[in-house]
């Protein structure tokens, strides 16, 4: 790969790979503690919503459920799609930039 690409998800797997590494393991258990209480909060969700008793206000139960499993799958799963997104989007706008600069 080119020296003068951004790369931001290869050096955030390094960062969360030296912290999970030396943590035991604990990456691993956060992304599948944090996946399983996304789709507890989800299914709960959609079981209030079938009866009618919420679902559909911002501060339920589920939906505050499902946003501390976000957090918790964040590191290992969530903040490298981001990054990668921000790496295209900027490796884009360099070699544009490039060709139209000369």
């Amino acid at each position: 790969m080119d020296a003068t690409r951004v790369n931001l998800t290869g050096g955030w797997n390094i960062i969360w790979g030296a912290i999970s590494g030396a943590l035991g393991g604990v990456g691993g258990a956060l992304t599948v503690l944090g996946t399983l209480i996304v789709v507890v909060g989800f299914v709960s969700w959609l079981w209030q919503k079938r009866r009618g008793t919420g679902g559909g206000q911002g501060h339920s139960g589920p939906l505050w459920t499902m946003l501390i499993g976000a957090l918790l799958v964040t590191p290992g799963v969530v903040l490298p799609i981001l990054l990668t997104a921000l790496d295209i989007v900027l490796n884009a706008r360099i070699t544009l930039w490039r060709r139209v600069s000369g």
